[in-house]
């Protein structure tokens, strides 16, 4: 039988474990930083930045430019995802630690990369709408529920 000191001792070391390195951080604060910015930017010159191009239509030059920007940092953000699965995730879980704001934050991580691939490729106008209007809403929010998590987590280390 191990010692309840030990198990302290083991319980500690797995807790620290999961706290992110500084280049996860860094990555994760960095590329979550890149999307909310590209997304308000193409947001904001879509709807107020609009004016005539060759043919008619309205657009912004500076759209396109985000949404290349926007989709790289997507692509980014899911292999940080990948690389938080594997240890932050799951020692989390195992630890009943911060579960419901972690639920909630890889929910939304998720509903966002479905919804940014069904803009991408769903060719129904109706669909791309609602799905366009979700995928912006939950973007907008995703800084505060990055924030919620980690608070959630401060809060637990304070009782």
């Amino acid at each position: 039988m191990v010692h309840k000191l030990e198990q302290d001792k083991v319980y500690r070391h797995f807790i620290e474990r999961t706290r992110l390195g500084g280049l996860h951080k860094f990555f994760l604060y960095g590329g979550v930083s890149l999307l909310w910015l590209t997304g308000l930017i193409w947001l904001l010159f879509h709807y107020f930045g609009v004016h005539q191009n060759d043919v008619g239509g309205t657009n912004s030059p500076i759209e396109p430019l985000m949404m290349k920007i926007h989709g790289a940092a997507a692509m980014g953000i899911l292999l940080v995802i990948g690389a938080l699965v594997s240890a932050h995730i799951r020692r989390g879980w195992a630890l009943k630690r911060n579960r419901l704001s972690g639920v909630i934050i890889t929910s939304t991580f998720g509903l966002l990369t479905v919804s940014g691939w069904a803009l991408y490729y769903v060719g129904d106008e109706r669909a791309r709408n609602v799905v366009s209007i979700a995928h912006w809403v939950v973007g907008l929010a995703l800084p505060l529920i990055v924030v919620f998590h980690i608070l959630m987590w401060k809060w637990e280390q304070s009782r």
